[in-house]
């Protein structure tokens, strides 16, 4: 069910001024109203961090429809949701073509910083549930009345809506907070060059000198020994007396 929430009107009592930028009720500039946009911008999505939810971005059609708010109550010098023609929120999102969703709103009147309206719609439960709502995108309001019992006049407004977009160009799925600026790149440091390591040489290594094999020694073969074959004696003449011969068979 796609829903709408209207925060209460506030209005300050008092002025308790901060360390955030604080509005001269006769005149803001450009350079001022942009740096309040910023701070905005930067505080909602602070206390959205806080409750671990994503991130709001500017949408154009919300901002123009929550100036053109602030600056209504301005000149009508009446704090209202209600338009000075009898508008409502919902004429307003048809004004600029906005086709919501979720839509909510908070205006105030009388706190001369961000931080201070930031607090006074934080410590009522209407609006802090606008700011902490289930939305993608915001636009902001700020107008200043002279001569006014307020003088200054707040306005914020939530939304989502199909084929809208992060003022910037951002596409709707992607929301992004305002960035902070990056920093300027710095030189980078001279990287020292490498230096040639020494490489280690190549040891010569010892060649094995050939040892001398030992070569086998020749047997000898036995010479065969002369044959000790025992001789017959020769046969003596006889010298005397006849013998009678002797012969080995």
């Amino acid at each position: 069910m796609f829903g709408q929430r209207l925060g209460l009107a506030l209005v300050a009592a008092a002025l308790v001024t901060s360390g955030s930028f604080v509005v001269d009720a006769q005149r803001v500039d450009g350079k001022q109203l942009n740096d309040m946009h910023a701070e905005m911008v930067q505080a909602v999505n602070a206390e959205r961090a806080k409750a671990k939810l994503p991130p709001l971005c500017y949408n154009a059609k919300l901002n123009k429809a929550a100036q053109d708010h602030s600056q209504d109550q301005a000149n009508s010098k009446s704090m209202s949701h209600q338009g000075s023609t009898g508008s409502s929120l919902e004429d307003r999102m048809k004004q600029v073509g906005f086709k919501w969703s979720t839509l909510a709103e908070n205006v105030a009147a009388g706190q001369k910083s961000v931080a201070d309206v930031m607090k006074s719609w934080m410590n009522s439960t209407d609006h802090r549930d606008n700011i902490l709502g289930e939305h993608k995108f915001f636009g902001m309001g700020h107008a200043l009345a002279s001569s006014d019992t307020y003088g200054i006049y707040w306005t914020q407004n939530f939304g989502s809506a199909d084929g809208e977009s992060c003022e910037g160009g951002s596409n709707e799925s992607g929301v992004q907070p305002t960035q902070a600026p990056y920093p300027k790149p710095t030189n980078p440091a001279p990287q020292p060059q490498p230096q040639p390591q020494p490489q280690p040489q190549p040891q010569p290594q010892p060649q094995p000198q050939p040892q001398p094999q030992p070569q086998p020694q020749p047997t000898l073969a036995p010479q065969p020994k002369p044959d000790q074959r025992p001789v017959s004696p020769g046969t003596r003449a006889p010298t005397s007396k006849n013998h009678k011969k002797c012969q080995s068979t």
